[in-house]
């Protein structure tokens, strides 16, 4: 054996060598915060409130996943609003149409918390969701049920405010369900404005 062939032949098995001792990524386990699947539905009672606390009227909210569909080799949900999502390692996300990425909506327990800085013609808007660590009780329609806390925090900023408005969000989430309850509070204030409260579901 000639040595340009025997040289070859011993950097083809040093490469054959290294690459056997590559580390393993692993790759984090995707956590089912909202159970999608075609033909999944939600049925919410929204309630709105004054600031006194008085119910001002009731509504009703559907929520479907209609169809599936494929982006960057990822399986997405579509649902009946139009929205894109899906369970990732990340968390529970939305597809944006417009920046042709991922947002997520309620981050994994491995990621924690997220924010989010968004730029509009008159404001600038962060969004920042907080988990809260410790799974909770909460006593619904449905039953006691054990739910994820993510509180969310919409910061609006005009050019003429001289701090930030703050409206705050809670939605707890139930393992296997999904969404049960949404509370949002009006403007700098701890009063709810509006509750959204999970009354039926059906999964496939």
């Amino acid at each position: 054996m000639n040595r340009v062939l025997l040289t070859a032949l011993c950097l083809i098995l040093a490469q054959i060598s290294l690459s056997s001792c590559e580390e393993v990524v692993e790759v984090p386990p995707v956590e089912e915060k909202v159970p999608l699947q075609v033909g999944n539905e939600w049925v919410y009672e929204l309630s709105y409130y004054d600031t006194l606390g008085n119910v001002l009227n009731t509504s009703y909210q559907r929520k479907t996943v209609l169809n599936d569909t494929i982006i960057q080799n990822d399986t997405w949900f579509v649902m009946n609003d139009g929205q894109l999502v899906r369970n990732s390692s990340d968390g529970y996300v939305y597809y944006n149409l417009a920046g042709r990425q991922p947002v997520i909506i309620y981050p994994s327990a491995s990621h924690g918390q997220i924010g989010y800085r968004y730029e509009y013609p008159h404001y600038s808007l962060w969004v920042l969701t907080t988990p809260r660590e410790q799974a909770s009780t909460l006593n619904t329609s449905l039953g006691e049920l054990s739910c994820s806390l993510f509180t969310i925090s919409n910061e609006y900023l005009s050019p003429h405010d001289t701090a930030p408005r703050v409206r705050k969000q809670e939605d707890y989430v139930s393992p296997g369900i999904g969404l049960v309850r949404t509370n949002t509070y009006y403007i700098d204030s701890n009063k709810l404005q509006e509750r959204r409260e999970l009354i039926s579901y059906t999964l496939r």
